[in-house]
């Protein structure tokens, strides 16, 4: 049986059918974060002068990186059909 919902994300759409999950494929943890990469102190530089003053992303982490921080895998939104990849 699926669910459907309603994502907007910007100026973005999409109506999503989700399926029920897997108790046992939990992901863990989920934590949403925001990371600037730009500011009027610090503006992206372009290659042939323009840049942006206001750069900020965001994101979700799932579960915890181990010891060897060699558990990361790097999901983009656009390739899962919704913002969140295992997130709400």
């Amino acid at each position: 049986m699926s669910t459907l919902v309603h994502e907007t994300w910007g100026n973005h759409e999409a109506l999503i059918a989700r399926t029920q999950t897997n108790k046992s494929g939990n992901v863990g943890h989920i934590t949403p974060q925001t990371a600037q990469l730009a500011s009027t102190d610090n503006p992206f530089e372009f290659e042939y002068g323009q840049s942006l003053e206001h750069i900020t992303i965001n994101y979700e982490t799932y579960g915890e990186l181990n010891l060897a921080k060699d558990n990361a895998i790097l999901i983009c939104h656009a390739l899962t059909g919704s913002a969140h990849a295992a997130g709400t």
